[in-house]
């Protein structure tokens, strides 16, 4: 029995590949470096070398044990005669560099996809890097790609077969293409569409998305109107606009079809009640009142104003005071002079605001002769 030089622990650490030990001529497989240094380190009895065939300059090497293993608690080392160099099983394992593999899929379409790992792995499993198309899955034990894509896009991942083989793992750097549904979907670019509303009356609008998408949930960017709201499920606008104006907003549609996201770019008019409100130019209004007489003005705003409140933008002469929410002007004037301001109404009608300006002239009292 020869002891094991340092040099052959030496070689298996700097050359990390799985090793076939042989005993008689059973084969146990070293799965990584630290595993075939301590069967090394197990080995006892006279070894000898069997050249099997030429690599490049280097000769394979089986390991032949004629007295059997002693076990994990023995620490005698013994070793071959010689030994240049251990290489993989023939026709086992992949090249150890990734392979780069590209296909196609279409959303909604059925896959099947086998990889180009090469035949003959021992007990292969597969794992994945990164992460596979919504709606595909890895089979651990075939290696095969299957499922239907949900999403379009280029999707780039990594499948690793670990085997008893040698190398103990392999890999296939795999670039997906997933498609378009035929007919599905909505174009990228988003569609400008324009409608108008009134104040107080009902809309209902459906938005010019394809049909066909697949599941599709809807959401805003911008605002609404006041008064109006968007369906999530169906992406129907419903509602009572309150305040007049041009608005401006996007309704996104995201769904299983292709793309995942498509949009609709809004541009809403809504106009006044008919009838109702106030016109935009302020109205001018004027009126008189006395040093200590009583006054009860009320403005010349349109009837039907949707619950008015009111404002002042001025200030009132001495004595007298506005309603905030009737918009009349009541009480006594102290002081004679000319007082100009304006009053503003504030409605949930069409327009938001109206206005009158006002000139009130407070002469002095007239005394009797």
């Amino acid at each position: 029995m020869t002891h094991l030089k340092k040099s052959l622990l030496g070689l298996l650490l700097a050359n990390p590949v799985s090793f076939s030990f042989a005993q008689e001529n059973q084969y146990t497989q070293a799965e990584n470096i630290k595993q075939a240094t301590e069967y090394a380190k197990t080995f006892k009895g006279e070894f000898k070398e069997f050249p099997e065939f030429g690599l490049g300059q280097s000769t394979r090497y089986r390991i032949l044990e004629k007295s059997g293993w002693t076990g994990p608690a023995q620490t005698q080392e013994t070793s071959p005669k010689s030994i240049s160099q251990v290489t993989p099983e023939t026709g086992g394992g992949y090249p150890l560099p990734p392979i780069p593999f590209q296909f196609n899929a279409q959303v909604g379409q059925a896959v099947s996809k086998t990889l180009p790992f090469l035949a003959g792995a021992k007990s292969p499993k597969y794992s994945l890097q990164g992460k596979l198309p919504s709606g595909l899955l890895l089979n651990a034990s075939t290696g095969v790609i299957t499922g239907k894509p949900t999403l379009m896009g280029t999707y780039t991942f990594s499948v690793i077969q670990s085997s008893l083989s040698v190398p103990s793992q392999a890999s296939v750097d795999v670039t997906l293409n997933v498609t378009p549904e035929t007919g599905g979907g909505y174009p990228l670019p988003p569609i400008p569409f324009q409608f108008n509303a009134q104040v107080g009356q009902a809309v209902s609008k459906t938005l010019p998305f394809l049909a066909g998408a697949k599941s599709p949930k809807y959401s805003l960017q911008g605002k609404l109107p006041s008064g109006l709201l968007l369906n999530a499920s169906t992406g129907v606008i419903t509602g009572k606009p309150t305040l007049m104006g041009t608005y401006t907003f996007s309704v996104i549609q995201s769904s299983l079809s292709v793309p995942s996201q498509a949009s609709v770019d809004v541009t809403l008019n809504v106009t006044p009640e008919t009838g109702g409100g106030y016109p935009l130019p302020p109205i001018p209004f004027q009126f008189n009142a006395q040093v200590g007489q009583a006054v009860s003005k009320t403005l010349p705003f349109l009837a039907g104003a949707k619950s008015p409140k009111y404002s002042l933008q001025g200030k009132l002469p001495s004595g007298l005071l506005l309603n905030a929410s009737t918009g009349v002007i009541t009480g006594k004037p102290t002081l004679m002079g000319t007082y100009t301001f304006s009053v503003i109404q504030s409605s949930l009608s069409v327009p938001s605001q109206a206005s009158v300006d006002v000139t009130l002239s407070v002469t002095g009292i007239t005394k009797p002769l």
